[in-house]
């Protein structure tokens, strides 16, 4: 893709007596985190209600035990039932156009164009829906941790105590120099597993930076890290190895974020 870059000659703003020519805008832009938006894991739904209520509906399965024909049958169990109500958070964010943001100022990317009223809406609107697209974003990544925490880190829901589930927590001892590094990844995933109706088709896990460092540095990680998949594809060992390898069933793929996806293939 080309881009065109309109030139104007136009007095230069060091010496009133050069000119100088007048090129295209370069833009600085903030991140757009756009991952677990693009996972498709939530669906944001509108509502003109300030709270939520939902039913939470429990059953059992068994195995049912032989018996003699014309013995007493197996029951079976009545389903649970529990209402939940959430009371919704309220975010209110506002900006303002006044004449403070287009008197005396010149437009962008022109030499001698006053600002207009238009542009600035456009870039206040701009601004608020980048604003908008972080927080869903960041309360999609803290839904996902179980705890659901305002900007502040205050919480906001709780699923394990709305739910009434137990939190279960592998512990990787990445310090540990004698770590089973297999053997833990096996027992996160038949972890999953046990909790899960049907059979796991991937598992994403996130970690920080420092996490990511310290499973590189364990050595039965390191040494598949070293030789990744070289009998498949010779070349990958010249690739960049912080992008994505595989580990035995399990791919490890670091993020520009500083996190790492891991599937279970």
């Amino acid at each position: 893709m080309s881009t065109t870059i309109t030139k104007a000659t136009t007095r230069s703003f060091t010496n009133p007596n050069r000119t100088t020519d007048y090129t295209g805008v370069i833009e600085r832009l903030p991140n757009k985190h756009s991952f677990i938006k693009d996972m498709g894991l939530f669906k944001v739904r509108p509502t003109s209600q300030l709270s939520v209520t939902f039913d939470e509906v429990t059953s059992k399965n068994a195995i049912s035990k032989s018996v003699k024909r014309g013995g007493k049958p197996t029951y079976g169990s009545d389903r649970g039932n529990k209402t939940h109500a959430l009371v919704l958070p309220h975010w209110k964010y506002m900006d303002e156009v006044t004449s403070a943001d287009t008197q005396s100022f010149r437009e962008v990317g022109t030499s001698d164009q006053t600002k207009a009223v238009a542009t600035a809406v456009n870039e206040k609107i701009g601004d608020l829906r980048g604003t908008v697209d972080e927080l869903h974003e960041y309360l999609m990544f803290s839904a996902m941790t179980g705890i659901t925490k305002d900007a502040d880190g205050s919480v906001l829901y709780n699923a394990f105590t709305e739910f009434d589930v137990t939190q279960d927590v592998q512990d990787f001892e990445l310090s540990n120099a004698n770590l089973d590094i297999d053997g833990e990844f096996d027992d996160l995933l038949a972890l999953i597993q046990e909790n899960k109706s049907t059979t796991a088709a991937g598992v994403d896990i996130f970690v920080d930076r420092e996490w990511y460092k310290a499973l590189k540095n364990n050595d039965k990680f390191r040494e598949t890290y070293l030789h990744y998949r070289g009998d498949q594809n010779p070349d990958v060992l010249r690739g960049n190895h912080n992008t994505f390898f595989q580990f035995g069933v399990v791919g490890v793929l670091s993020l520009q974020e500083g996190a790492i996806r891991i599937f279970n293939y």
